[in-house]
């Protein structure tokens, strides 16, 4: 017996399908964008700090730790734009190209902060020599958050189709073509992440140490109500 397919039931449910999916994927998108645009920007304020000489400055451990939640929150984004990154790039050691991203975050979320927060104009007079000190600052830094949400948005965007395109192959499956199948037990996972975390707050303790003490040309006053 031959089946028909009935055109006039395929075509209204495959439309439901497809205005379904793309919603989900602008709704996503949206949260996306604004987030990503939104902590990269957070990364480029540099609060006055709490000194004896300025009493109404941030005081340091808060200064951590808005830093440190602010690194958590485009850890996940920076850690799969690499995965996505090495793995399109033909590299096969998979458990290799997880350990090179948990690096790489750190280095790429030290590196934003600290591209962030010149400490000096010397370099950029001579990029821009026609601004003044402020406007080369802010040009400079309206260009490296361009750049990484621009790397972060391309690599998501691959990293989606691609989960588009083998909807039908279970999640982890799927994952599996970028990391290794061993990474899904819970002792990887965790030593991963704890490793991960201690690391990168460590790192964050010395960056906005090093920050403090040279201190960023440009500075934002502190208000506890707002900020």
């Amino acid at each position: 017996m031959i089946m028909v397919l009935d055109p006039t039931n395929i075509i209204p449910a495959y439309t439901v399908s497809i205005l379904f999916v793309v919603g989900f994927l602008v709704l996503l998108g949206t949260l996306f964008i604004f987030g990503i645009n939104h902590a990269l920007s957070r990364l480029a304020i540099y609060h006055a700090p709490k000194t004896r000489y300025n009493c109404d400055g941030e005081p340091f451990y808060i200064k951590i730790w808005r830093v440190f939640t602010v690194y958590l929150f485009l850890s996940i984004f920076f850690f799969v734009a690499m995965l996505v990154t090495m793995r399109f790039s033909g590299i096969t050691n998979l458990a290799g190209s997880v350990i090179s991203s948990e690096i790489g975050t750190i280095f790429l979320l030290i590196i934003t902060r600290l591209l962030l927060n010149p400490i000096s104009d010397i370099h950029l007079k001579r990029i821009y020599p026609k601004e003044s000190c402020e406007g080369a600052i802010k040009i400079f830094k309206e260009r490296i958050v361009s750049l990484f949400f621009s790397y972060l948005c391309i690599t998501w965007m691959v990293f989606i189709l691609y989960f588009l395109v083998n909807i039908s192959v279970s999640i982890q499956i799927s994952l599996g073509y970028f990391v290794p199948s061993d990474l899904f037990d819970l002792s990887s996972i965790s030593l991963i992440f704890f490793s991960y975390v201690i690391s990168l707050f460590i790192l964050t303790l010395i960056t906005e140490g090093f920050l403090r003490w040279r201190l960023p040309i440009d500075q934002t006053p502190w208000n506890d109500k707002k900020d």
